[in-house]
């Protein structure tokens, strides 16, 4: 029970590759960087990304 007292942090950075892709040459590729937090069994996370 103890480590639901302390919150779990995690940042990072994601990539891939886009469901809507226009079949050209070069596919449609996200990128993002994302920050979670979980605290007493509540999780939000926040996200930050866009289609290159």
């Amino acid at each position: 029970m103890i480590r639901h007292m302390i919150p779990r942090l995690q940042v990072g950075r994601y990539s891939g590759s886009a469901l809507t892709d226009d079949f050209g040459p070069d596919g449609d590729e996200v990128r993002g960087f994302g920050f979670c937090c979980q605290w007493f069994g509540i999780l939000i996370e926040v996200c930050v990304g866009g289609v290159r």
